[in-house]
């Protein structure tokens, strides 16, 4: 029987599952020696040599059969192979669907429950051996690499397979279409397919080899053979030993008879069956004790969740369903636990992903499901253990730059990507600390003292979630650059990952400056009645601040300013435009100025929000607000 690869995976318009049967190239050789190649292929036999003592050679029909017996019998051939070949149909797009709301495949994975661990580590490399790759595609992985062409043309990729497989793993978060699972690893795009898109076991032999050898942890197979071949078999061997971890797509294959696909049927390749999008096995996914679990292939059926959106030759967004195209996404999901924790092993990483599936077949493991649907979320978080304590700053916002001696306000969006859940009970909370000579940063009365700042948080951080600590910082007292440096501490130290700068500009201070903007009162209200607010700035300038005089101090509504405030109490106010002065006669650089404020809530229900500000009369407005809220009830 002739043999075929295939590219396992289906269109909108039908399983692209040719038959197993398809033309082979019958006059070439697939042979892999251990002596030297020169001593042994005749002169013009030799169409092309690959590593590891390997070769293609033309042999004409008539003498196939003697010369694959002339060849066994000679001392030193590891293995006789045939060269199987196949066309394949290009990829029909459907439309153009680049949302994020129809990729369903993500929510079905729970891939926001691992996101909130990490995104990928740009050091790990997902090889994909595919058909190339659109260059110009916008929604290109940002972290890649262009391998070689193995097939002996020009890289592109006419087929769109590559592309919407390389998508499908990495495709960056840029607005621009679709997002991969792993959006911030590397993608190797290894091409294999010529420009009439057929594939050859020596190319992807050859592309194999490439990958492990130029440093891919994960390497993607959607692609299958119908019978074992010795060539493909050592390729996958080689990068066993070499502690890379294979993906390969289970087979489209269930209608006719479930025949074994290789390599997924090779040990310790994870091998990738479908599933729909009601999360059962889709009808035309292998079964088979290799099939290691499911991950979202589409069913193929015309529907909504017929198949897996992604990018397409030529800025385009299409579906494709099958088991070619669960196999990037579980390739996508092994890259985020590496990527959580670089020091597993590719064993490791597939029994992690088998070990955390959920089961969605007979109680176990199974012919059909394996051991369930993949499972993002819980295999990223059973990585995360490894590490009890780790942090990650994902969002940090710098109050720079300010003027000298002046208190700002920073704030950070602190993640839990450890195994740990962070306490708040004293003694036992994770707190922020300055790290190294913090004295010029710190508040006094509002840090802890010393180099504490404060609690990270008030109330326990789950691994995967987020604690928003806020915090003043006290820019120095003379002008320049200055690095403010901040860390997590908790009971036994310093937690991995928890540590973070603030680049701060300080500028010269200049006569009328004030910061540090407070509001007291009541945050609910009824419509029409009488309220009472206090209001505090801060004097960071050098001038002192008088409450009469010929340059008084006044609060005033502001943005824009001098306008009429809806909250204007006509016996209190000193008109629409301005509301009082400050208790104090004198309020010296350094020193708080407080306003007593009496307000009239609307009649109308509303969310009242006004921004209130200082005005030096005939000097000058200041830049800083502080904002009353109340929510006016009936």
């Amino acid at each position: 029987m002739s043999l075929a690869w295939r590219f396992v995976c289906a269109l909108l318009t039908g399983l692209a599952g040719v038959a197993l049967a398809s033309s082979v190239a019958a006059e070439e050789l697939l042979v892999g020696v251990d002596r030297p190649l020169a001593a042994m292929v005749d002169a013009g036999s030799e169409v092309a040599r690959g590593p590891r003592g390997t070769a293609v050679l033309r042999i004409s029909d008539d003498d196939s059969g003697s010369a694959r017996v002339a060849w066994a019998s000679r001392p030193g051939v590891r293995w006789i192979a045939s060269n199987p070949e196949m066309r394949r149909q290009a990829v029909q797009d459907p439309g153009s669907e680049p949302l994020r709301h129809r990729q369903w495949h993500l929510d079905h994975i729970r891939v926001d429950d691992a996101w909130s661990f990490t995104m990928g580590d740009p050091d790990v490399i997902v090889a994909v051996v595919d058909s190339g790759l659109d260059l110009d595609h916008p929604d290109r992985p940002e972290h890649l690499i262009i391998g070689p062409s193995f097939a002996g043309v020009p890289f592109g990729d006419r087929a769109g397979h590559g592309t919407h497989v390389a998508g499908l793993i990495a495709a960056p978060p840029n607005r621009v279409g679709v997002v991969g699972v792993a959006p911030n690893v590397t993608v190797l795009v290894l091409k294999t397919d010529d420009a009439d898109g057929v594939i050859r076991v020596f190319d992807v032999y050859r592309a194999i080899l490439y990958a492990v050898d130029h440093g891919a942890a994960i390497v993607n197979l959607s692609l299958g053979l119908a019978a074992d071949n010795p060539a493909l078999g050592e390729a996958i061997s080689y990068a066993r030993e070499r502690n890379v971890l294979v993906v390969a797509a289970g087979g489209n294959n269930h209608a006719s008879g479930d025949a074994p696909i290789f390599p997924a049927a090779y040990p310790g390749v994870l091998a990738v069956g479908a599933a729909t999008g009601d999360m059962v096995r889709a009808a035309y996914s292998r079964v088979g004790d290799d099939i290691a679990l499911l991950a979202p292939g589409g069913a193929n059926d015309g529907g909504e969740r017929s198949g897996l959106t992604g990018p397409l030759p030529g800025a385009r967004f299409g579906s494709i369903a099958g088991t070619s195209a669960a196999a990037p996404i579980a390739a996508g999901v092994a890259a985020l636990a590496l990527s959580t924790d670089r020091r597993q092993s590719a064993e490791a990483v597939r029994d992690r992903l088998i070990r955390s599936a959920r089961d969605i077949g007979e109680p176990g493991r199974d012919r059909d499901t394996g051991a369930g649907l993949l499972d993002a979320g819980l295999a990223v978080r059973d990585a995360a253990r490894s590490f009890p304590m780790r942090a990650a700053i994902r969002d940090l916002s710098c109050p720079s730059p300010a003027y000298a001696g002046t208190i700002a306000r920073a704030e950070a969006r602190i993640v839990n990507i450890g195994g740990n859940t962070w306490a708040a009970t004293p003694g036992a909370a994770i707190r922020l600390s300055a790290i190294g000579d913090s004295a010029p940063f710190q508040v006094f009365g509002e840090w802890r003292g010393g180099t504490i700042v404060g609690d990270v948080a008030t109330v326990p951080v789950l691994p995967g979630s987020s604690a928003f600590p806020r915090f003043l910082v006290r820019f120095p007292d003379s002008p320049g650059d200055y690095v403010a440096r901040f860390g997590l501490v908790g009971p036994s130290g310093r937690v991995p990952g928890g540590e973070f700068s603030c680049t701060l500009r300080v500028l010269p201070v200049p006569h009328w400056v004030a910061d540090d903007p407070r509001v007291e009162g009541p945050t609910r209200a009824r419509a029409g009645t009488i309220g009472w607010h206090v209001i505090r700035f801060r004097n960071a300038g050098i001038e002192t601040w008088r409450r009469d005089g010929a340059r008084p101090l006044r609060l005033a509504p502001v943005a824009p300013r001098g306008r009429a405030s809806v909250l204007f109490h006509p016996a209190w106010w000193h008109g629409p435009s301005r509301v009082t002065v400050p208790r104090e006669e004198v309020i010296s650089p350094g020193e708080t100025a407080t306003f007593d404020v009496l307000v009239r809530y609307p009649l109308v229900p509303e969310l009242v929000d006004e921004a209130f500000g200082l005005v030096m009369e005939q000097v000058t407005w200041f830049d800083v607000i502080a904002r009353l809220q109340v929510d006016v009830r009936p």
